[in-house]
């Protein structure tokens, strides 16, 4: 299953987009059966498309970006500085505002 979900990644994010191929792609980040299978396939990427990957994750889901930077053999290190960044701006923030407080 990781060499198909690796496989559809890289079709994807190495310029095919098909429709096909693109609903697959999204499925896989969307559908929480597939994390874990993504987070594997990610250590069949290239640099490259674990940089894609990870930057359509991310917004939408950070610890998925997080396994899957946790798995991937070739970490961008821009990627990687950039996440962390984004993640101590998020942690932060949670620490001077909590959300929890605002309920009412």
């Amino acid at each position: 299953m990781a060499r198909r979900v690796a496989s559809d990644c890289k079709a994807y994010f190495g310029g095919e987009k098909e429709a096909l191929t693109r609903r697959r792609v999204m499925e896989y980040i969307k559908d929480p059966a597939w994390h874990e299978v993504l987070a594997l396939s990610t250590g069949m990427l290239e640099e490259h498309e674990v940089t894609h990957l990870i930057q359509v994750i991310q917004q939408s889901n950070i610890a998925l970006a997080a396994m899957c930077l946790g798995n991937s053999q070739s970490i961008p290190s821009q990627i990687e500085a950039s996440f962390t960044q984004m993640l101590l701006t998020r942690t932060r923030f949670g620490i001077f505002f909590h959300p929890w407080q605002w309920i009412g």
